[in-house]
C-alpha cells in the first residue's frame, strides 16, 4: 500500500515477470484500483524495469 511519503513510481505492487513460452518481460502493476499489464517487448530485465517506471509515470501525468 502506498503511504503519503512513498514514491508512486516504485511501489511494491509493481512487478516485472516472464510468462511461460515468452522471451519477453511483462510489466504489471495496479494504480487507482485498476490493473495494468503489457509486454515490455524486451528480453532485458533492467530495460523492462525502466519501461515499467516510465509507463506508470505517464499514466500518473495523464490523470492529473
Amino acid at each position: 500500500m502506498l503511504t503519503p511519503n512513498s514514491n508512486p513510481l516504485r511501489s511494491p505492487i509493481m512487478s516485472v515477470s516472464k510468462r511461460p513460452g515468452s522471451p519477453f518481460w511483462y510489466i504489471q502493476f495496479q494504480y487507482n484500483g485498476k490493473s495494468y499489464i503489457k509486454s515490455s517487448k524486451t528480453t532485458d530485465k533492467k530495460l523492462a524495469i525502466k519501461l515499467e517506471t516510465q509507463w506508470r509515470s505517464e499514466l500518473i501525468q495523464q490523470q492529473q
